[in-house]
């Protein structure tokens, strides 16, 4: 969840519309993120991505970028080398 007091923007410019949705594809080793940018905001999104890993506080985990986006729509990353009796959070 963005805590958008915490975000400095530009007056008038809107902040990107993004959430995550369940993984798919999961096996004993794998799986892969899902997330949709559903808009753009009033400016250029220049970073997008996942946090991944095994804590719950989301920022102590590995940041994936997938970079720049300049359009909405879905975007997904796969995950490998995973331990199956591990709890993993994005």
């Amino acid at each position: 969840m963005i805590n958008k007091r915490l975000i400095s923007t530009s007056p008038g410019i809107e902040l990107p519309s993004v959430s995550g949705s369940t993984p798919s594809n999961a096996t004993s080793s794998s799986m892969t993120l899902n997330g949709t940018l559903s808009d753009l905001g009033g400016g250029n999104v220049t970073s997008h991505g996942f946090y991944f890993g095994t804590s719950n506080i989301y920022s102590n985990n590995t940041k994936i970028d997938l970079g720049a986006k300049a359009t909405a729509g879905n975007f997904s990353t796969n995950r490998t080398g995973l331990n199956a009796s591990t709890l993993y959070y994005s």
